[in-house]
């Protein structure tokens, strides 16, 4: 196999999203795991909050994983999300981890355990 097609296969394969569909208070909502940018931006917001900035709240998570059921982002802005009822977002943003790999279970089901 060249390179380039190497290079095709690995994009075209790793920039699908894992969408997963979630029920939240009745309504379908879809989330999707981060991108690597989206999961360095999360490092950096949690290095920050170590140095007493802004938490890494469940709605800064949230605006980057709620999405459409092709995987294609909601929201920009994530003072928008803010605004939500916040023991929903705590789901949805947990549902977001999850797809992501990034919470104990996955990194459970992940190593086969």
């Amino acid at each position: 196999m060249s390179r380039e097609l190497l290079r095709a296969t690995i994009s075209s394969t790793l920039s699908k999203a894992s969408v997963k569909a979630l029920d939240v208070a009745g309504v379908t909502l879809y989330v999707r795991g981060l991108t690597g940018a989206e999961r360095v931006l999360l490092q950096k917001w949690a290095a920050e909050a170590q140095s007493g900035g802004e938490p890494v709240a469940d709605y800064r998570i949230a605006a980057l994983g709620l999405c459409d059921a092709e995987g294609v982002r909601l929201f920009e802005d994530e003072a928008d999300v803010a605004k939500l009822d916040g023991a929903k977002l705590g789901v949805i943003a947990k549902a977001i981890l999850d797809a992501s790999g990034l919470t104990d279970s996955a990194a459970e089901a992940a190593t086969g355990n």
